[in-house]
């Protein structure tokens, strides 16, 4: 059973993620920020000019949105795999008095945390590149802090779930090639799941099972508005079942590889 000791360890090894995220808060926030006006000045300004409507920009705008958070996903888990061949300081926190599976919680919240608190500033940046290609007249907010919330969410669990995918650092190139690759490909970033069910709805109705593509619905939808996407709630309830089947696999996997059970 948890008590108050266990949460209280959990607290101190947050803050100690924490005061580790403010050294390198600046070098990650400028790398996001340049991916992001890369991607922004793409889609607002030159596809547009070979033909695509100028609502293009908005589309990508909101899609970078929902995709900030995933290129940090495979960064952090070659940290913590590189850790586990390497200084082995997880084996550590399996001395600390608490469950064995806060140690994989910590990294779950760490990574949530933080995508949180560098992607809550894309929207702004996205808005002052795009500017009246972006229109948020449709924006609710209340939508988007749910949005926001659930696909950072998410991220953390991904990254729990691909580090206990990867036996070893030899094994990041496949991991990126096989799971994160395919995953934001076929994941909605150029297209809305509307637009592809019209191309080949067989493909559309199997890809709803890629995770991505309700993060780009839910988000597109409290950015741009409902109309056009998925329904906001059926992508929420997605996720929130998405979150809980890669948390449970990603605890299971990694308390088996660190001989934690």
């Amino acid at each position: 059973m948890f008590n108050r000791a266990h949460f209280f360890v959990l607290k101190e090894l947050l803050y100690t993620d924490y005061v580790l995220f403010k050294t390198t808060f600046v070098s990650r926030f400028f790398d996001l920020c340049f991916w992001a006006s890369i991607n922004l000045f793409v889609g607002g300004y030159m596809l547009p000019a070979f033909g695509i409507g100028p609502s293009y920009g908005g589309f990508m705008a909101a899609g970078v949105c929902a995709a900030a958070g995933l290129n940090l996903v495979f960064a952090t888990a070659m940290q913590i795999v590189a850790d586990f061949e390497g200084d082995q300081l997880y084996l550590y926190y399996a001395t600390l008095p608490i469950p064995t599976s806060f140690i994989f919680i910590r990294i779950f919240l760490n990574y949530a945390l933080s995508t949180m608190a560098m992607g809550i500033f894309v929207l702004p940046l996205a808005k002052l590149l795009v500017w009246s290609r972006f229109d948020l007249s449709n924006f609710s907010i209340p939508l988007f802090l749910l949005a926001f919330s659930i696909t950072n969410i998410f991220y953390g669990a991904l990254t729990l779930w691909l580090v206990s995918r990867l036996d070893s650092m030899k094994k990041m190139r496949s991991a990126w090639m096989r799971y994160i690759y395919p995953m934001f490909g076929f994941g909605g970033f150029y297209f809305s799941w509307f637009a592809f069910y019209a191309a080949n709805p067989k493909l559309a109705y199997l890809d709803l099972c890629n995770p991505m593509m309700h993060v780009m619905e839910i988000m597109r939808t409290a950015i741009l508005g409902q109309p056009g996407f998925l329904n906001f709630w059926f992508s929420f309830c997605a996720l929130a079942l998405f979150i809980t089947v890669f948390m449970w696999s990603g605890v299971a996997r990694l308390k088996k590889r660190l001989d934690l059970i």
